[in-house]
């Protein structure tokens, strides 16, 4: 299927837009299950720490299905099929509409990236 040129340019635009926003957000998730936190993308990297089901933790990015958590203990990489959005918190005060739209894009894009959407706004 032939894709017209000003589609690729939209989502090109778009894709740009998500990604310098992704750097400035830290989505907060919990572990469905206890999982291993790795120095890297994989499960051929070593383990640091271990994250306890009901844990929760900071994905700060996601390549490959796995993300990288900040939490209290080492920081690492998990696998994304166990980790779960977090609860969102109490409204904040009101914001511009791009604001609300960097920011649901970038969660929107951890999910994808990490192979399933873990939370929508």
């Amino acid at each position: 299927m032939k894709t017209p040129k000003f589609l690729n340019v939209i989502v090109a635009a778009t894709f740009m837009l998500v990604a310098s926003t992704i750097a400035a957000f830290a989505v907060p998730a919990t572990a469905t299950t206890g999982v291993n936190v790795r120095s890297g993308p994989g499960t051929g990297f070593g383990i640091v720490d271990t994250l306890h089901a009901g844990e929760a933790v900071n994905v700060t990015e996601c390549q490959g299905g796995w993300c990288y958590v900040e939490k209290s203990g080492p920081d690492g990489w998990v696998s994304g099929n166990y980790l779960q959005a977090a609860a969102a918190p109490a409204a904040p005060a009101p914001s511009s509409a791009a604001n609300d739209a960097a920011a649901a894009a970038a969660i929107n894009v951890f999910g994808t990236i990490a192979g399933a959407v873990i939370g929508n706004i």
